[in-house]
């Protein structure tokens, strides 16, 4: 299930819209920043359990009151899901509602191609991969390494280097989840490094 862009007349409009919100929770301490690659955990208990699945409950309302571990793709996930629509558990992690983590359908986790595709109707996989290289400062790509050896690498090796720059600098994760975010904001819902 992807997200719906009602309020805003372009995809750049809803991004920035979404980085503000990135940077409203960080402000209100509603998301951690961490490097967890991809993920997004709930520190405080379970994002979703076996009931919440069997009934598809919204999303939306098991994340109220959490606080989540994120990185760059979680931050941008969550203030999306917010935002823009409801989503049940079930149409989130699709037909395989057994995780790595436990035995059963508990999740204190989501993954980065559970996020990925909820995000596809706002960002394209390169921006996507491009912000959480920055985020993570190494090269990450959501789908095995596709864009290894393509002139889009070099983008994702660019927005690496954006992040390990400030990083060599003494900025932390929050620290360049800001930056990354004004980024975005100051180019019209593009991230450029």
């Amino acid at each position: 299930m992807t997200a719906k862009r009602t309020e805003f007349k372009t995809k750049g409009e809803a991004r920035v819209a979404i980085a503000k919100d990135v940077l409203k929770w960080m402000n209100t301490k509603k998301l951690h920043a961490s490097s967890c690659n991809g993920y997004v955990t709930s520190g405080d208990g379970n994002l979703f359990n076996d009931e919440d699945v069997e009934k598809n409950a919204d999303v939306k309302k098991n994340l109220k009151g959490k606080k989540c571990e994120v990185c760059a793709l979680g931050a941008v996930f969550l203030t999306t899901v917010d935002r823009f629509n409801k989503i049940g558990c079930r149409d989130l992690v699709g037909a395989d509602l057994m995780n790595p983590w436990t035995e059963n359908r508990s999740r204190r986790s989501l993954d980065r191609e559970e996020i990925t595709g909820y995000l596809k109707s706002y960002f394209t996989r390169l921006q996507l991969c491009m912000i959480e290289s920055a985020y993570e400062t190494s090269e990450f790509d959501t789908d095995e390494n596709t864009f290894e050896g393509t002139q889009s690498w070099a983008k994702i090796a660019k927005a690496s280097k954006y992040g390990e720059d400030f990083r060599l600098a003494g900025v932390g994760p929050e620290g360049r989840l800001r930056r990354i975010m004004s980024n975005i904001i100051d180019n019209k819902g593009t991230f450029k490094p």
